[in-house]
């Protein structure tokens, strides 16, 4: 399968035809809402979330700091009904949970895609640490457990949450902290109950293509080149075109290496990130964006064109 046997760069790109043949439609919705209060949440607010959601978690009290008393409640799946029961309550939106349902016709098409999307797939965040892969799940930028974050992590060994029939590659974008709740317009209940998701997962989702070996090894002699001007240029492997062959190549299998032979775009601008020789800089222009029309969902909630199951 696709996701456990990937060369290092000997597949660049699937274009959207053959995605758009393994996947049968895209759905979207709010996969989990986290809420925080200064006081306790009424009864009769309780009831009214428990009624709407298909999951609740309440209460729990904690102390951020010292002197300082919070309430918080997770709402899982909830329908339309309880994002407008937040109208009037003293309660504010820490933490959505955005899912991406891309569903199959088969397990096997869902793992196939999955291997596709995380090989090409990045997030708008930089890249802080590799990927991690656990089981059939793959983390993307969980390095940091507290603060405002966006975390993004895909599996496809469930069914779909939004369309139970059906097998999927599920994709889920975690966004904690006000600063990215309000870049992305969902920190407050109008902004949930009016997200457009294909706008969402456009901004928040790309799929680049992948360089080469020799791309990657020219790109690193020039700016070699280019941070040695005025001093000697000797090349670590004698000529420019052996460093350009073996770098390219190392920088493959240090990508691949990392995390049981792996190769994804979002481990290879890591990599670029933590290089010297790059300046913290990731070389954008080989990492071309590619438009993908068969993974966009529609503008609506999946979960709100009918009850969750």
């Amino acid at each position: 399968m696709y996701l456990q046997h990937t060369p290092f760069a000997s597949i660049r790109w699937v274009a959207d035809q053959p995605l758009a043949a393994l996947i049968a439609r895209a759905e979207s919705g709010f996969d989990s809402i986290e809420l925080q209060s200064m006081s306790r949440f009424p009864r009769s607010f309780v009831g009214e979330m428990k009624q709407h959601c298909r999951r609740l978690w309440y209460p729990e009290k904690f102390s951020p700091f010292v002197g300082c008393t919070k309430y918080r409640m997770w709402i899982h799946q909830p329908r339309r009904e309880a994002i407008e029961a937040l109208s009037g309550h003293d309660c504010v939106v820490t933490k959505v949970q955005v899912c991406l349902d891309l569903l199959t016709r088969s397990k096997q098409d869902a793992q196939l895609l999955h291997g596709i999307m995380t090989r090409h797939m990045r997030t708008t965040a930089k890249s802080t640490e590799p990927s991690r892969q656990y089981e059939n799940t793959t983390y993307f930028n969980f390095d940091r457990n507290h603060g405002p974050r966006k975390n993004l992590l895909a599996y496809s060994d469930h069914q779909s949450k939004i369309a139970p029939e059906w097998s999927c590659t599920h994709v889920e974008l975690r966004i904690v902290g006000s600063k990215h709740l309000d870049a992305a317009g969902i920190r407050h209940q109008a902004g949930l109950l009016n997200l457009d998701h294909r706008a969402f997962w456009e901004k928040n989702i790309h799929l680049v293509d992948i360089p080469s070996a020799e791309e990657i090894g020219k790109e690193w002699c020039r700016h070699f080149e280019k941070a040695r001007e005025g001093k000697s240029r000797r090349f670590p492997y004698r000529t420019r075109v052996d460093s350009i062959r073996r770098i390219g190549h190392s920088f493959e299998r240090m990508v691949a290496l990392h995390d049981s032979g792996y190769f994804r775009a979002h481990d290879l601008e890591y990599m670029f990130h933590s290089c010297n020789v790059f300046g913290g800089k990731v070389p954008s222009h080989l990492f071309p964006r590619v438009r993908v029309e068969s993974i966009l969902p529609g503008n609506e909630n999946g979960f709100w064109r009918k009850p969750p199951g």
